[in-house]
């Protein structure tokens, strides 16, 4: 019985201490609520660069000419004709010279995984457009021409790698009549602590401890 209590409280250690990084539930950027400058969203609006903030992540948005420059225009908010989806975000003037971009940069401590986004075209506008993601350090992820699968919508699966820079997610040069719904992100932390070990593992390492420490007292050599 000690035996097994000394090997259950080191295998529950073993799990404390080599238990993945902590991991709240995925973030969706779906553009409800509060998501513009000027608080909830009207079509037209521009994307707040606060919007999908949060303690381990940094999210901005921008509009690139087709050329890769970075341009003084805002991404902005539609609520519908995009597809079968409600409230997207698109960038750009016109249907054939901007891109988008959305990028997810990682603060310290943290790291971020792209896991999936909804793209859909403006009234049958676009049939496929290119999307490209990587790692801000330059690590490609996902570099295609995809279907807008008009007049629905596509979902797109990703779940990348986690990276401890950032990941930008780019779409265009139709990112006028293209628009992107329901970002899925994770982000987890990366300090090594782990998440902490409920009541019941902590009771079983002091029982695992307790029996050691009994067993070792035991095997002490008596003195003559």
């Amino acid at each position: 019985m000690k035996k097994f209590l000394i090997a259950a409280g080191a295998a529950t250690l073993a799990g404390a201490l080599t238990a993945s990084p902590a991991s709240a539930a995925p973030t969706v950027l779906d553009f409800t609520g509060n998501a513009c400058d000027a608080g909830a969203c009207t079509t037209g609006n521009a994307i707040a660069q606060s919007y999908g903030d949060s303690a381990g992540v940094d999210v901005s948005y921008a509009t690139f000419t087709f050329t890769g420059n970075p341009t003084a225009l805002d991404a902005r908010y539609w609520d519908v004709g995009y597809g079968d989806l409600v409230g997207v975000i698109w960038a750009g003037t016109n249907q054939t010279d901007f891109s988008g971009r959305i990028t997810l940069t990682a603060l310290p401590g943290y790291e971020i995984s792209l896991l999936s986004f909804d793209i859909a075209t403006y009234l049958n506008n676009s049939a496929e457009s290119p999307v490209l993601i990587e790692s801000l350090g330059g690590t490609g992820i996902f570099d295609d021409v995809v279907d807008t699968l008009s007049p629905g919508h596509n979902h797109i699966t990703v779940n990348s790698a986690y990276f401890t820079d950032g990941i930008a997610l780019n779409w265009g040069p139709d990112a006028f009549n293209v628009g992107l719904d329901n970002i899925a992100f994770d982000v987890r932390a990366i300090d090594g602590t782990g998440p902490i070990p409920e009541p019941a593992t902590w009771a079983m390492l002091i029982l695992g401890f307790g029996a050691a420490g009994s067993v070792l007292r035991r095997r002490r050599p008596v003195a003559a």
